[in-house]
């Protein structure tokens, strides 16, 4: 799936997902999950439904849902969420 709002699309492509950059954040700034490594972040990508924010061909955010597809689903935002703030201000805030 993929839709288009303005100069951000949200993409569950995997193959969109900078998973370059989302272990940089993972590993490097977020404080839950300091020197996870990268196969740890690839194979959670893999076995989860993601979400990539992409503005002008860039990772604008991400987030990541665990589920079975049936009736079970957790969303891990992760905290990487880090938009322009133009974006933030049409969006809701979530702490």
């Amino acid at each position: 799936m993929e839709c288009q709002n303005g100069e951000y699309s949200i993409s569950t492509d995997p193959n969109k997902a900078d998973i370059d950059a989302i272990h940089r954040y993972l590993s490097e700034e977020s404080y839950w999950a300091k020197e996870r490594p990268k196969a740890v972040v690839e194979k959670a990508i893999r076995n989860s439904l993601c979400f990539s924010v992409i503005e002008q061909e860039k990772l604008a955010g991400f987030a990541r849902v665990i589920t079975d597809y049936g009736v079970n689903e957790n969303l891990c935002v992760n905290g990487m969420i880090r938009v322009r703030c133009s974006f933030q201000e049409t969006s809701r805030q979530t702490g």
